[in-house]
């Protein structure tokens, strides 16, 4: 054999020993510490209806697999201090302990972390929903809100203040003193003459 065929062979045989061995012993480890950081599923959930679960994985009528829902690490790695409990209808009554509203509704718990709870009427938006809804602030102050639109329209009687007059008797007009349209009539003016033989 020549000197190339020996040193192919030998890196070759050299290659699969690598594998072989990765395969036999570093494998083993990563099993082991995927297998330890694998988050065990709380339940089961219905794809098409949130409101049916499972214990164990299972299939919808339509042969969907249940989706599995994991605890949320940062929900029970953070436990919050309730401070109170406040009336979901009327935010100014609160209770120290749990209680429901003349309607039966229980109280809403009020946490130490929650900005919403240093100040009645609060409302925090998420940062990133403001900036997708394209949230503007400014200083309040006093200015004056106009703003000059032109547009077309019809100007016409206002027909509240029009009224009609139909003589009851039979006969003609003599004289006629409001001859124009639009003319103003104030109350007792006389407005025509009429002959009625």
């Amino acid at each position: 054999m020549n000197n190339k065929s020996i040193l192919l062979v030998s890196s070759l045989t050299l290659v699969l020993g690598i594998g072989a061995g990765y395969l036999m012993f570093g494998n083993d480890k990563a099993s082991k510490v995927s297998v330890e950081e694998a988050p065990q599923p709380l339940f089961y959930r219905n794809p098409m209806n949130p409101d049916v679960t499972s214990p164990v994985p299972a299939k919808d009528s339509m042969g969907m697999d249940y989706i599995p829902v994991y605890a949320d690490k940062k929900q029970s790695s953070e436990v919050n201090e309730i401070l109170f409990y406040r009336n979901p209808m009327n935010p100014s009554v609160t209770s120290p302990v749990p209680a429901k509203d003349s309607m039966g509704m229980d109280y809403v718990p009020v946490y130490a972390d929650n900005e919403a709870s240093k100040v009645a009427g609060t409302v925090k938006i998420d940062p990133v929903v403001v900036q997708n809804i394209g949230v503007r602030t400014a200083i309040a102050k006093l200015t004056s809100i106009s703003r000059t639109i032109r547009a077309v329209g019809r100007v016409d009687f206002d027909e509240e203040r029009m009224s009609r007059l139909h003589p009851k008797v039979e006969g003609w007009i003599e004289e006629i003193r409001v001859d124009k349209t639009g003319q103003a009539v104030a109350k007792d003016d006389i407005l025509l003459c009429l002959y009625s033989p």
